[in-house]
């Protein structure tokens, strides 16, 4: 979408929307990560709807393109993980990293050239820091981390979804609850 009437996309959901500034930013590169079953495919479906609304009820008119990075796109239950070529085919980590930081860089450019908004899945892995001590973190890693416009953290605390953006040049760190559903079908007349 070429015009600049609305610059998000909008998630569905009101504390979300609220936390990114309106939604998911045009003209950026989001990461969105966080453990299985933890809501990242249905937040993507959600905003592949989301972008094609009219601008009327808030939407950008746009369209959307889903990347399947692991071969298993199924119109049932989309998986998608940009990590999965890095998990496997890497044992050089300097080539790695410098191919994660090209592809980043080109991700942004057609991201602002193009005035789209590219959403990155990113699964967790667990990094041991000394012996006993391990943490849960988003599987690309540092390198990759600098990349992205925003990172999204999704995770648990207790029986609710947590957002946490990690990482934003004009959004402060912060923390919402949020539902991992679709938004109820719109009708337009």
């Amino acid at each position: 979408n070429e015009t600049d009437e609305a610059d998000h996309i909008i998630t569905f959901s009101e504390d979300l929307d609220n936390l990114l500034g309106g939604g998911f930013p045009l003209k950026s590169v989001m990461e969105i990560s966080g453990t299985p079953g933890i809501g990242k495919t249905q937040m993507c479906l959600q905003a592949c709807v989301s972008v094609q609304l009219p601008s009327c009820i808030g939407g950008v008119e746009g369209e959307a393109v889903y990347v399947d990075t692991e071969g298993s796109f199924s119109i049932l239950r989309l998986k998608d993980s940009i990590a999965f070529h890095f998990r496997h085919d890497f044992t050089d980590m300097s080539a790695r990293s410098s191919i994660l930081c090209s592809m980043s860089q080109d991700l942004i450019h057609l991201a602002s050239k193009h005035n789209l908004t590219v959403i990155v899945t990113n699964q967790m892995t667990t990094k041991v820091r000394a012996i006993g001590h391990s943490e849960i973190i988003p599987a690309l890693g540092e390198t990759w981390g600098h990349c992205p416009t925003i990172r999204l953290l999704l995770h648990w605390k207790g029986l609710s979804r947590i957002a946490t953006v990690i990482k934003s040049p004009h959004i402060p760190l912060c923390t919402v609850e949020y539902q991992a559903s679709f938004s109820p079908s719109i009708s337009v007349r």
